[in-house]
């Protein structure tokens, strides 16, 4: 099928068409996408609920087990005060709020106390549990004999744990059986001799506040319709809850009637099955009670807080329809907003390529009336051209009056141009003389300057001198300074000396150590006599030195006198021999006057001769200027309607061709084309040749032709 034979509105409506098959493929695929992400996440959301339940589950029976211990170790029980036990007993009550009845007995099953009140502080009848004796109980046998409930990988030892049942106790405590377990432990004394048996008897409700947090955070996430079950290794039902939509607002519905007679597949065939084949997961699974399919997710409890013995499994189930009802609910708004959002589309592409057809239509009958116009416009410019070309015909008559005005000037310039000649030769000699003499007088300053220098150098050594002569001064005076000192020195010393050797002969033989001192001191005297009598020769010879520098000096002086002497004369002569240059540059330049001064006769006959060539040529520069003009005007302006007659009638084609599929030309358009189509032609060259009968065209950048 080919798009362009197709009117626009089958086109927009084609178009629209094409729009709305990718957004629907989009639209589906993103439904998709969100169909498998939302069922990804809401699976996650229900294996994490079952995981995180088992998880809380197994801290609450790591407590409870821990529990049982910690009471078997306290004062009281320990040894078997009765009236202390008992107020112990009703505080552990009071203060856990799980336990209904503790029970302690001693080591051959016989009752000893119990608590007297129940969690809520109302009192508890143990008659019934008085005088009896449990001795034939499992809880107390397999406590007594040391056959815990244990998990030696979770360090789980030391209690017995009895799965959910119907407590006896409890029916003799409170008239009445109650759903719970018990956590059963040895009670010794303070030598570890078994003297007894304490045993929680804790109802459901331990693990049940842990089931309604899962349930209240279900319904949050719009899973109103869930249940959840707790299985042992027998799989056996400890547990069944689900939410109950009531008058009162969502409540947890325990179904007690069930519980420990039913089995994991009675509800879910098959489950059972399934979750032996994995540690957690999610299945779907028919009920056999509805025609409704759950979605279940279970978790073993394994984790590091769990006793793998009494093997219990979470599960959680939620029907498919409430579980993905968002999804399904999504999906159907989206299909109707599309459907919708299709129909409309659809219509107003119909109603726009009405709209547009017509507008367009309008607006190539108008483009085909300026067609026409256009093609008159250019019959006019071309018309125009003809008068053009008879401009011309009179410019060309006006050049050739010039000819015999440019031969004249011609004559004129000759001459000037021998004048000029000879004006170069002498105009060369005086240039000659000029840079003779430029060099002569650079001489000069050469010499001037190295006078100067001479000069400065004169200063600078006379400076350097006197510097010297003040240094050796200076030195002279430091030396004399330093032999007086070593003089007096020697003359101390030498008085020391003589003291030394004095004392030392009084003294004897304990005078030795000064005679010692006064040989080293003499020493030093003559030490001190040998340094003075070198420095002594040291000034003769500095003496030597200073007349040397002065000798030096003069010597230097009188040489640079010379010097300066000698520049000078030559300085002198330089200065002579530009004077002599300079007088011949002045013979030369009144020669030059002379020549000039002819020139300028002709120049003032050239004059006369070029304002009468300039007359004509003004004529001429007028006309050529207005037909050039006019002849640009005209080809540029041919030129623009030409194009845009030939664009006007493509336009045309191709807007016939968008509004009704093909194009179609009608008779004013036919005729603008074949106008149009006419050869090109220059009619300012054919003016300029018609008129000068020469096949010379005026160059274009002729400055008597501008652009």
């Amino acid at each position: 099928m080919d798009l362009k034979k197709l009117s626009l509105r089958g086109k927009l409506i084609a178009l629209v068409f094409t729009v709305v098959t990718i957004m629907a493929i989009a639209i589906y695929y993103n439904l998709n996408q969100s169909e498998k992400n939302y069922t990804r996440r809401m699976n996650l959301m229900l294996e994490n609920a079952s995981s995180n339940l088992g998880k809380s589950i197994s801290a609450q029976l790591y407590e409870r087990y821990g529990d049982v211990q910690a009471f078997a170790v306290n004062l009281s029980l320990m040894t078997l005060n009765k009236d202390m036990m008992i107020a112990n007993l009703n505080e552990y009550i009071r203060l856990y709020g799980i336990y209904d009845l503790i029970v302690v007995v001693d080591r051959h099953g016989k009752f000893i106390a119990s608590n007297t009140k129940d969690p809520a502080g109302n009192k508890v009848d143990v008659q019934n549990l008085q005088g009896k004796n449990y001795s034939d109980q499992s809880w107390f046998s397999q406590t007594m004999n040391g056959q815990f409930t244990i998990d030696k990988k979770n360090n789980y030892s030391g209690t017995y744990i009895e799965d959910f049942i119907s407590d006896d106790l409890l029916k003799l405590a409170y008239g009445e059986a109650k759903y719970g377990s018990s956590f059963s432990a040895q009670i010794k004394d303070a030598s570890g001799e078994i003297i007894g048996v304490v045993s929680n008897r804790a109802g459901s409700r331990w693990i049940e506040s842990e089931i309604s947090q899962l349930h209240n955070s279900l319904i949050e996430n719009e899973l109103s319709n869930s249940k959840v079950f707790l299985f042992n290794k027998n799989d056996q039902l400890l547990l069944d809850s689900q939410v109950s939509n009531s008058t009162k607002g969502n409540e947890i519905e325990k179904r007690s009637e069930r519980i420990l007679k039913s089995k994991i597949d009675d509800d879910h065939p098959g489950l059972s099955a399934k979750i032996a084949a994995a540690k957690s997961g999610i299945v779907k699974v028919q009920q056999i009670s509805s025609e409704t399919e759950d979605v279940i997710a279970f978790s073993k409890m394994s984790d590091g807080k769990s006793i793998a013995e009494l093997g219990w499994t979470v599960v959680v189930a939620d029907p498919v329809e409430d579980a993905y009802q968002n999804v399904a609910k999504a999906q159907i708004q989206a299909y109707s907003i599309f459907a919708v959002s299709t129909f409309f589309a659809i219509l107003l592409a119909f109603w726009f390529g009405i709209f547009v057809s017509k507008s367009i239509s309008a607006i190539a009958r108008t483009l085909s009336v300026n067609s026409s116009k256009v093609s008159i416009a250019s019959e006019k410019i071309a018309e125009g051209s003809v008068q053009l070309s008879e401009a011309s015909t009179e410019q060309a008559a006006a050049i050739q009056e010039t000819v015999a005005a440019i031969d004249e000037i011609s004559a004129m310039v000759d001459r000037n141009s021998e004048a000029a000649e000879k004006s170069r030769e002498v105009s060369k000699l005086s240039r000659e003389a000029a840079e003779n003499g430029k060099k002569t007088v650079t001489a000069l300053l050469g010499a001037i300057d190295q006078i100067d220098q001479s000069n400065s150098e004169v200063s600078n050594q006379m400076e350097v001198s006197n510097r010297q002569l003040s240094e050796i001064t200076k030195l002279i005076t430091d030396i004399g300074s330093k032999t007086k000192v070593i003089n007096e020195i020697v003359f101390q010393t030498k008085l020391l000396s003589f003291n030394a050797a004095v004392e030392a002969a009084r003294a004897g033989e304990y005078g030795k150590g000064f005679a010692v001192v006064a040989e080293e001191v003499g020493n030093l005297a003559r030490m001190s006599g040998t340094a003075a009598k070198e420095i002594s020769t040291l000034l003769e010879e500095s003496v030597v030195k200073v007349n040397s520098i002065v000798n030096e000096s003069k010597s230097r002086v009188d040489r640079l006198m010379n010097d300066s002497k000698e520049k000078i004369m030559h300085g002198s002569q330089t200065a002579q021999n530009c004077n002599a240059s300079l007088e011949t540059i002045l013979n030369q330049v009144q020669n030059l006057d002379s020549l000039i001064s002819g020139i300028a006769v002709a120049s003032k006959e050239q004059s006369t001769g070029i304002r009468e060539v300039s007359k004509a040529i003004g004529q001429i520069e007028q006309t050529t200027q207005q037909n050039t003009s006019v002849a640009q005007s005209s080809s540029v302006a041919a030129d623009h309607l030409r194009l845009d007659s030939e664009a006007l009638n493509l336009l045309i084609q191709d807007l016939n061709q968008i509004v009704s599929g093909t194009k179609f030309l009608g008779a004013d358009a036919h005729s603008n084309t074949e106008i149009n189509k006419s050869p090109d032609v220059n009619f300012r060259e054919i003016g300029v040749l018609g008129a000068s009968g020469s096949e010379i065209i005026p160059p274009r950048n002729d400055s008597g032709f501008p652009e």
